[in-house]
């Protein structure tokens, strides 16, 4: 009797298709459950955007971004239909956090217009976009530093709004450097340039404030 009509060979096809299977469903999920996750990114996309008019003003990559990310997540594109997958839904999520968080960041500084300022939240936006289908998790651990990076934009931008004259202090001028340096951000510097910021509002007398960005990112 050819093997292929055994019994126990129909058993071991029959055990490997459904073990594929499993494998398929944890790392690519089932379809009521991406399409699930699927309703549930739009929707908080959709949020996301209901109160982000300043970024979309004063920015010229918001809009960029936004349709990208809509895209992905329409049910059906170019008449073609197109269902997330589970890693697909994840890497997506991430994107969409991180526009939140900049979103966040710009509202926290009262949404300024200083040119350098602008430029980075530009340079993040278009690089959250570049490939919408990638997002390993070095690039969200990145990013998180980026994020921080950002917010100390930012801040050293409110504290140039409120004294203009800041700009011809030296502190200010070793900040900017330090800020739009190529070298990578980390987490030391970071704590360097808080200080100096603190230092800088306390020399112009603001009583400012600078806060610690929180990490969104989950365990």
């Amino acid at each position: 009797m050819p093997l292929t009509i055994t019994r126990r060979y129909n058993d071991y096809i029959k055990a490997s298709i459904e073990e594929i299977q499993k494998v398929k469903v944890k790392f690519f999920g089932d379809t009521a459950g991406n399409n699930a996750i699927q309703t549930e990114l739009r929707n908080q996309l959709r949020a996301i955007d209901s109160i982000s008019d300043h970024l979309r003003i004063n920015t010229t990559a918001y809009n960029e971004t936004y349709n990208k990310l809509t895209n992905m997540l329409k049910p059906v594109l170019n008449s073609r239909r197109q269902t997330l997958s589970k890693i697909q839904g994840q890497i997506l999520r991430s994107k969409i956090q991180i526009l939140e968080q900049i979103g966040n960041l710009y509202k926290e500084a009262s949404y300024t217009k200083v040119s350098y300022a602008i430029f980075y939240i530009n340079f993040l936006l278009r690089r959250l976009v570049e490939n919408e289908q990638r997002m390993t998790g070095q690039e969200v651990n990145d990013y998180t530093l980026e994020l921080k990076r950002l917010r100390r934009i930012l801040q050293l931008s409110t504290i140039v709004e409120k004294f203009p004259h800041a700009q011809e202090r030296i502190v200010y001028i070793n900040l900017k450097k330090k800020l739009f340096s190529f070298k990578a951000y980390n987490v030391n510097d970071d704590g360097i340039i808080k200080q100096d910021l603190n230092n800088l509002a306390k020399e112009l007398g603001g009583g400012l404030i600078v806060t610690d960005i929180k990490n969104w990112v989950e365990d």
